[in-house]
């Protein structure tokens, strides 16, 4: 076939028939791109599409092949073999093309599955696991951690911690840590000591913080180094700090509240230093100390200054407030009872000052450092509601309000009567005796006035659940509305 002399011939025929190069493409299911081809000689027409084109062109395929017009028609068995070569040639490209793809979907599979299996090992090996490689200082032994387990010595279902060591001249040792008691979270650090000797691994577990393991190359077992610590601690000056002993029995909760990290080896190998952390409900403190992990005996204890609780700054705060000897009438706390003795007094409160009409304020033991309002004439449902977290945030209340007063009725208060009552010196009466009370308050306790003092108050009342308030049931049947107004009104007038 002459491509230039089809392709010609094609182009004759293609305007004979009035057809663009897009009609004859779309009646070929062809690309107008590959009709210009054909006409432009740079290529022929599939074998498949001779005897579509020439039934649209209205020639014979024997006169399309050979790129003219013939005046007299081939015989009719000419055409037939021509056609049955054209078949025959068809037959055979779409078996080949059907072989070809039945060869590169089976080369496909194959490459599939490789490269699962390869993915597959490489999982169960851990390399997609790896967290880290930690070298020994000699450089003959490394460390690699996994963040699961890849032993298959865990739990199922239990986060793990891979620890695997290989040297030059040993064994490799595999060790999972993930127990019922002890699972695993987190990676912390790996730490050779400078001989290359031993090594820690420490892990951050769910239950017991962060936890140490020392493992002697030597021996190539891994031993509780958290163990030996808490044990050594027992047994020098840190008793001071934590109470191991409480009530004269162990304190299975100290443990609890302590947690230590690893910092670095000593230069001869034999001891690490520590940095340690422990608090409770009364206190926090922090400090060092040098673990000799031969002797397995805490050396040279650093303690650091401890920090006060919150319930001790508020206790001081208090006792300092007391000092000061203020005219509690000044600002609505004078002295009184401390018992409070109303039938809305919770039981078990402390009073720590009393304003006019029976109102009483002081702390329930229930609730910790809270400071409650007791109003027997109170305008909402309740006759008791908190106003301040502690006393340090009381005392900050009463220098930005100037007076107990406002701080008890926000409770039923909107924005707009707070701040109107605290701008009407009628009610709000500002004299040079309470002005001088407020900065002495301010500048012998060392604290400022609260910053949004009504949101602040609201918010507190707001999250509040006194279902742990306890009152003399009995005694609150037996007086009458009446009663309580009389007996707030003689109260009021007493402690003044």
């Amino acid at each position: 076939m002459d491509n230039i002399k089809t392709g010609t011939l094609i182009k004759e025929l293609r305007k004979e028939k009035d057809l663009t190069q897009l009609d004859l493409a779309k009646a070929l299911h062809v690309t107008d791109r590959a009709v210009s081809k054909w006409e432009r000689g740079i290529c022929a027409p599939d074998i498949g599409l001779l005897e579509p084109l020439s039934a649209l062109l209205g020639v014979t395929v024997t006169e399309l092949i050979a790129g003219e017009r013939f005046e007299e028609k081939p015989a009719a068995a000419v055409e037939e073999n021509v056609q049955k070569a054209i078949d025959y040639s068809g037959k055979e490209l779409t078996e080949k093309t059907r072989k070809l793809k039945e060869i590169y979907l089976e080369i496909a599979v194959v490459i599939i599955l490789l490269l699962a299996i390869t993915c597959a090992i490489l999982w169960w090996k851990g390399v997609f696991n790896i967290t880290g490689r930690y070298e020994s200082p000699d450089g003959n032994n490394v460390v690699t951690v996994y963040n699961r387990d890849i032993t298959g010595l865990g739990e199922k279902d239990r986060p793990a911690i891979t620890v695997k060591r290989k040297g030059k001249r040993i064994v490799r040792d595999d060790i999972t840590y993930s127990t019922t008691i002890l699972p695993c979270k987190n990676f912390e650090q790996v730490l050779w000591s400078p001989d290359s000797s031993k090594y820690i691994v420490s892990v951050d577990t769910e239950e017991s913080g962060v936890f140490h393991i020392i493992v002697n190359m030597k021996t190539a077992v891994g031993a509780n180094l958290s163990g030996y610590i808490w044990l050594a601690m027992q047994e020098s000056s840190l008793t001071e700090a934590i109470p191991f002993i409480k009530d004269g029995e162990y304190n299975t909760e100290a443990q609890s509240g302590f947690n230590c990290r690893i910092l670095q080896w000593s230069a001869d190998s034999k001891s690490v230093l520590i940095n340690y952390t422990y608090s409770d409900e009364n206190q926090q403190n922090e400090g060092y100390f040098w673990f000799n992990t031969e002797t397995e005996k805490i050396e040279g204890v650093m303690k650091m200054e401890l920090e006060k609780s919150n319930e001790e700054m508020n206790k001081e705060m208090y006792e300092e407030y007391k000092k000061l000897k203020i005219d509690g009438s000044l600002i609505g706390l004078e002295s009184g009872d401390e018992e409070g003795g109303y039938f809305c007094t919770p039981i078990g409160m402390k009073v720590i000052g009393w304003e006019t009409g029976g109102i009483h304020y002081g702390m329930v033991p229930e609730y910790g450092d809270m400071i409650f309002a007791v109003n027997p004439m109170s305008c909402v449902d309740d006759y008791v509601y908190p106003v301040a977290e502690n006393f340090v945030d009381f005392m900050r209340l009463i220098l930005a309000c100037e007076s107990t007063t406002a701080i008890e009725q926000i409770v039923w208060w909107d924005k707009a009567q707070f701040e109107d009552f605290l701008g009407n010196e009628e009610y709000n009466v500002r004299t040079p005796e309470r002005t001088a009370a407020l900065e002495k308050i301010a500048s012998e306790l060392g604290i400022t006035p609260m910053e949004n003092p009504f949101e602040y108050v609201k918010e507190l009342q707001a999250g509040f659940n006194g279902s742990k308030l306890r009152f003399d049931e009995e005694e609150e049947e037996e007086w009458t509305q009446s009663d309580q107004v009389s007996i707030a009104i003689s109260k009021a007038t007493n402690t003044k």
